[in-house]
């Protein structure tokens, strides 16, 4: 759980120091990777 944390911290500082424009397209990309894993997942 602390690495779950230190992820987090890491992911923090890095949207804080984004553009807003840059912070919508990762979390936009994040969003959508995320959505195909679970996809596969529920296909499994």
């Amino acid at each position: 759980m602390a690495e779950l944390q230190k992820v987090d911290d890491w992911l923090t500082a890095l949207l804080a120091n984004l553009e807003p424009a840059a912070r919508n397209r990762m979390m936009r990309q994040l969003a959508q990777q995320l959505r195909r894993m679970m996809r596969q997942l529920a296909q499994q």
